[in-house]
């Protein structure tokens, strides 16, 4: 005599909380169901709108890491044409500071090729700054990226959590849930067994052992009584 028992027990345990807004008509008691049934389902539509919010913000990062790109891209080529303008501009102050040596130029005209000379050398340092930033605001662009990547994959798998799918063909053992009931993560739902293989703990005297033993062929028993195969 002996209690027949599955090998396999499957327990639906919620991994979302939220309203149960389906319930597959067949999910009762006894009932043998499919693999791929889909049994429960809880409302998406916060999940839904979760995963909107993390789409945007992440394509939201996306464009800000482009832009920074493509500004510093820019900042690259205006740094080119300002140094190109320095060049120019130190040139002229040294013609005129040798004018002005040889009395072809005035002080005035001397003084002010040198504002503009400084002028545009304060441009290209501050363009050269901006660059130097560049690195640094990149990173934190990059790590805004990742993070709302993260958050974006972290919504997906809750909507996913919303519907309970049947692993494999099982037997329903228990339903703890019905349609509209709101359900609370680590909630149990719904328990099943698989069919394919059952335990049996056998409780058996010695005797109804020395048969099943001798049954199988080629097996001895010891003076405990336990079987041997020779």
């Amino acid at each position: 005599f002996g209690k027949v028992s599955p090998k396999v027990e499957w327990k639906a345990i919620a991994e979302v909380s939220g309203k149960v807004v389906y319930r597959y008509p067949r999910l009762e008691k006894g009932q043998v169901l499919a693999q791929g049934t889909e049994i429960l389902r809880i409302d998406p539509l916060d999940y839904e709108l979760k995963l909107t919010q993390a789409e945007a913000d992440l394509q939201s990062s996306k464009i800000s890491l482009s832009k920074l790109n493509q500004e510093e891209r820019n900042l690259k080529q205006t740094l080119n044409i300002e140094k190109n303008r320095l060049d120019i501009s130190r040139n002229e102050l040294e013609r005129k500071q040798n004018l002005f040596k040889r009395g072809l130029t005035s002080q005035s005209d001397l003084d002010q090729q040198t504002q503009t000379t400084l002028s545009q050398q304060k441009v290209v340092q501050e363009i050269e700054n901006q660059i130097s930033l560049m690195p640094d605001e990149k990173r934190v662009a990059h790590a805004v990226l990742k993070v709302n990547q993260s958050k974006l994959e972290e919504a997906q798998r809750l909507l996913e959590k919303t519907r309970i799918i049947l692993p494999e063909t099982m037997r329903v053992a228990e339903v703890e849930v019905e349609r509209n009931q709101v359900v609370n993560v680590q909630q149990i739902m719904v328990v099943a067994h698989g069919m394919d293989i059952m335990e049996v703990e056998a409780q058996l005297s010695i005797h109804d052992l020395q048969t099943l033993a001798t049954s199988i062929g080629e097996v001895s028993l010891d003076e405990s009584g336990i079987p041997h195969r020779i």
